[in-house]
């Protein structure tokens, strides 16, 4: 038999709305994955969160650990293993995580998905908590104009409205990794990263 090879479709953010939202619907319906371009998010910020990781992953244990916290903050290497049945040893990688804070006001309870920012000392990593949270803020509003997108290419009907009703509190969670440079070899059960979805 033939076998069929797609390609992942590759979306400018400049082009009007409309074929934007159109290209959204054609590869989520034809493919399940879209890449986009243009998107607005600044290479210097992205730089600067990048080099702001680099330097917190290269502090010794003993400080990054000051920053240890779920589901935000600082998870050690070896601190899981997503894929147990076929893991020998835990995922071969370290983490950092942020999330939407609970809302001011609000019941924690409510918001399971949500919880304190854990930020390391400015002392440990100058610059560390700005460069970070500049990205965290330019992809969620990134994440929030693609939610806009795919509302629009669903024909969800007052698509803002919709929007500003039920996201009124996104569930948003970044996570910054770090892999060991340390071959996988599945063969043997080590991974980077278990498989997961």
């Amino acid at each position: 038999g033939s076998k069929m090879t797609a390609k992942v479709p590759v979306i400018d953010l400049l082009l009007p709305e409309e074929e934007v939202v159109k290209a959204i619907r054609k590869g989520c319906e034809e493919i399940g994955f879209l890449c986009i371009i243009n998107h607005g998010v600044d290479p210097a910020v992205v730089a600067g969160a990048f080099k702001a990781m680099h330097d917190f992953f290269t502090l010794p244990l003993e400080t990054k650990m000051k920053s240890k916290g779920t589901p935000a903050g600082y998870m050690p290497l070896q601190a899981q293993t997503l894929d147990p049945e076929n893991q020998t040893e835990p995922d071969q990688k370290e983490g950092y995580g942020m999330v939407e804070e609970v809302p001011a006001g609000h019941d924690p309870n409510e918001f399971p998905f949500h919880g304190k920012r854990v930020y390391p000392d400015d002392s440990d990593v100058p610059g560390w908590r700005e460069a970070v949270m500049g990205y965290y803020g330019a992809v969620r509003s990134l994440a929030m104009r693609m939610l806009r997108y795919i509302a629009l290419a669903m024909e969800v009907p007052d698509a803002d409205a919709f929007i500003a009703k039920n996201f009124e509190f996104p569930i948003f969670h970044m996570r910054m990794l770090r892999y060991e440079p340390r071959a996988s070899n599945p063969a043997e059960g080590r991974l980077a990263a278990g498989a997961h979805t």
